[in-house]
């Protein structure tokens, strides 16, 4: 599929997850074998344990996708910070901040792995959101 589409569709007697969906349905799946494996002392089928394999894999393979979009939004060159900035204005660590960094409207730079360019303004009204004061 190229499009992005809903998170939830079928087609006959299959569904496509994708999305929230799919992570959703990763985590419960994920509980239920862990409680059967905890409060009935059974491990999993084989079967079972390939359709988690199998969630995992696409939920790990979404991620990958959804870390490699880049934003359109053009960010004002006067504005422009950095993640070891916006990790200083937030109080995060380099890294968090690269993870969150779609949250922030970041851009990737394409200048290595991980580098990203923030606004400023974005930033800091994501402190104040986190701080629980108004965005503005």
């Amino acid at each position: 599929m190229t499009e992005a589409g809903p998170d939830i569709q079928r087609f006959g007697n299959a569904i496509l997850l994708q999305g929230a969906a799919l992570r959703t349905v990763q985590f419960y799946f994920f509980i239920g074998v862990n409680k059967k494996k905890v409060e009935h002392r059974q491990d999993p089928t084989a079967y079972v344990h390939r359709i988690l394999e199998e969630l995992n894999e696409a939920t790990r393979q979404e991620q990958r996708e959804r870390h490699s979009d880049v934003a359109i939004r053009t960010i004002p060159e006067a504005s422009l910070i950095d993640s070891s900035e916006a990790a200083e204005i937030l109080g995060y660590t380099r890294r968090h901040v690269q993870r969150i960094a779609r949250s922030l409207d970041g851009q990737r730079t394409g200048s290595g792995a991980g580098a990203w360019q923030f606004d400023r303004d974005v930033v800091v009204a994501y402190r104040r959101l986190c701080e629980g004061g108004a965005a503005a």
